[in-house]
């Protein structure tokens, strides 16, 4: 008798403490579930974190953009997620570009395959693609004798609006070049290109288990097995506790 007593308290006391740990892991999925739930309502997906500490645990690098293309002291830089203009993001996933000019108040930003022509405030205005384009890909643009220059394998045309192209072999052209960006501006970029992830992300990867690498979906198993084990021990504990408290009130 004595040598089973020993075997319950034993396994009570196991099981006081796996349960302390897997009641944590629940709250954790229960807190997390419940915000999921109402993903829509919370809008997580519109909530991003730029933590330091977090990004790293992630394994994202910090790699800022050295350089830019400038007109007077406006300019534009990139990374492989996002144009910024004058310290405001003004598109995310493009290609990178390869050159902005300036005409009649509109910025024309050149890709390989593509004009992007924004106001100097930073809102889009227009797109012109592959198929009102002279040429692709481009290589340069530029201004020369007030219009619109671009440069391509299969010559140089120009535009007084973007969409209206001609052959030109004109001279004198300034051409948009790509250059270091100043240090004031580069002290901007660690607020600007700083790597960050959406909440919904993080919450989704806390309630899955994978925010803890690769094994964390299995520490979830291996907690939901645990809950398991403890509904069994609980339940085993019970039926002897019942029958001994039977077997005291028979005596």
């Amino acid at each position: 008798m004595r040598l089973r007593g020993n075997r319950i308290q034993k396994l009570r006391q196991w099981h006081r403490r796996i349960g302390i740990v897997v009641a944590l892991e629940l709250l954790i999925l229960i807190f997390t579930g419940l915000i999921l739930n109402h993903d829509l309502l919370l809008k997580l997906g519109d909530y991003r974190i730029e933590n330091i500490w977090l990004m790293r645990w992630y394994g994202l690098k910090f790699q800022f953009p050295a350089n830019g293309f400038f007109l007077g002291n406006n300019y534009l830089t990139w990374d492989d997620e996002k144009w910024v203009m004058d310290g405001k993001v003004i598109a995310k996933n493009l290609s990178p570009p390869v050159g902005m000019v300036e005409l009649n108040g509109i910025r024309f930003i050149a890709t390989a395959v593509g004009l992007y022509l924004y106001l100097p405030q930073g809102q889009p205005v227009d797109k012109i693609e592959k198929r009102d384009l002279p040429n692709i890909p481009i290589q340069k643009i530029g201004i020369g004798q007030g219009k619109l220059i671009i440069k391509t394998f299969n010559g140089t045309f120009w535009s007084l609006d973007g969409l209206n192209w001609k052959r030109t072999k004109m001279s004198g052209i300034t051409w948009s070049e790509l250059k270091i960006l100043p240090s004031d501006i580069l002290k901007e970029q660690p607020h600007l290109f700083a790597p960050n992830l959406s909440v919904e992300r993080i919450v989704l990867d806390l309630h899955s288990g994978r925010i803890f690498g690769s094994y964390g979906p299995f520490v979830v198993d291996l907690s939901a097995a645990a809950l398991l084990g403890l509904v069994i021990s609980g339940l085993w504990i019970y039926r002897r506790s019942f029958l001994k408290g039977n077997k005291d009130s028979k005596v």
